[in-house]
């Protein structure tokens, strides 16, 4: 005889994620460069912000993806604990 119970499980609490930078307002031009092809032209200080933008979005998607990682392992270790390694 098997018995089944219902027991209300406790999540851990969801990770608190970095809130990503926006993107910088850049402006550049799409030109076409005669037997190159087309490329994008912007100012040099546009082109640092959006250097140091792209850099520092990689970090904290990096970040995120860490914490996010973590809390998928931790709600996976309750379910295996509770329901074994079916």
């Amino acid at each position: 005889m098997s018995v089944l119970a219902k027991v209300p499980v406790p999540l851990p609490r969801q990770p608190a994620l970095t809130e990503c930078p926006q993107p910088p307002p850049i402006e550049a031009k799409i030109i076409d460069v005669e037997a190159v092809g087309k490329h994008i032209m912007m100012t040099l200080v546009d082109a640092i912000a959006l250097r140091d933008w792209i850099y520092e979005s990689l970090a904290c998607d990096t970040s995120n993806m860490v914490e996010l990682m973590g809390y998928i392992e931790k709600l996976e270790n309750r379910l295996n604990a509770i329901g074994g390694d079916n």
